[in-house]
């Protein structure tokens, strides 16, 4: 079993990248990736953590897309962490993050609900600062119970406290992973209330600009939806990948590998992808 799609305490996780580890090899995982969103600076710990341990630990990222057919996120997997276009486009997106997250602070605070940047802080050892965190530090200070209470109540999308991103398009963020020896994989894209025409559009659009494979499974799936993907996949001549989006304790009740509970990824996902990655100029190895 392994899983392709998990977050650290670099973006909005709550375990580090040696946890990561750790939680992989004490639950039998073939394979791990890291895959937080918008940096890669944890996967150096990540990769040293997983030396001489019993993990096939594999460099990954989820970069935030936009195109005709909507926002998308793209997990790059086999990725080199130090490849400069990268870290260009990820610095890029998380400057605008920094933008946005000033003018959520302002909204809370004009709502009666401040959020300090300390207490932020508190909640992101990493640069990348999201609405998970000031979720996190809403309930802190006694705005609210949960986590998806602070979504339903301030940040989900429509809500008062909610700001849009500014994201790369569809084809810099699939060039930029390619450009660093990894391969693009269409993150989480059965959504429950999404109609599967509509998702045969995005992944015929996004195979235009060079998408490698899709989400095939995923915790959310239903059967259903794990068979109309991997018929997606196959019918586009797309790779199938598959993960748990592990976050630690920012999502209640999900585990690394599992899921909640039925997720099994196939272990042998790993090699098309890695062989894929390859054609791309991945010259480094997965420890």
């Amino acid at each position: 079993m392994i899983d392709l799609h998990c977050h650290s305490t670099y973006s909005d996780g709550t375990d580090t990248p040696a946890e990561i580890v750790h939680r992989a090899v004490s639950g039998d995982l073939f394979s791990v990736a890291l895959t937080d969103h918008d940096t890669v600076d944890g996967v150096a710990p990540f990769l040293a953590e997983a030396r001489g341990a019993a993990i096939h630990a594999i460099p990954g990222v989820e970069i935030s897309c936009q195109g005709n057919e909507g926002g998308v996120h793209i997990v790059g997997l086999f990725v080199n962490h130090e490849d400069r276009h990268l870290r260009t486009l990820l610095h890029s997106i998380c400057e605008a993050r920094n933008d946005r997250n000033q003018r959520i602070r302002a909204r809370l605070a004009q709502l009666g609900h401040p959020v300090d940047a300390s207490d932020l802080k508190r909640f992101c050892s990493g640069d990348v600062l999201g609405r998970p965190h000031f979720a996190r530090a809403l309930m802190e200070g006694g705005h609210c119970r949960t986590m998806k209470e602070a979504f339903d109540l301030f940040l989900g999308r429509g809500k008062p406290a909610y700001v849009p991103r500014q994201v790369p398009s569809y084809a810099q963020g699939i060039t930029a992973i390619h450009d660093a020896g990894g391969v693009a994989i269409w993150a989480h894209p059965m959504g429950r209330n999404r109609r599967i025409s509509s998702i045969e559009d995005t992944a015929h659009r996004l195979r235009e600009f060079g998408i490698d494979g899709l989400e095939t499974r995923y915790l959310e799936y239903t059967q259903q939806r794990d068979r109309e993907a991997s018929r997606i996949a196959t019918e586009l001549g797309l790779l199938e990948s598959g993960g748990s989006d592990y976050h630690g304790e920012n999502i209640v009740g999900v585990n690394l590998g599992t899921g909640y509970g039925k997720l099994a990824v196939p272990d042998a996902f790993v090699a098309p992808l890695e062989e894929r990655a390859r054609s791309y100029g991945w010259r480094g190895s997965a420890h």
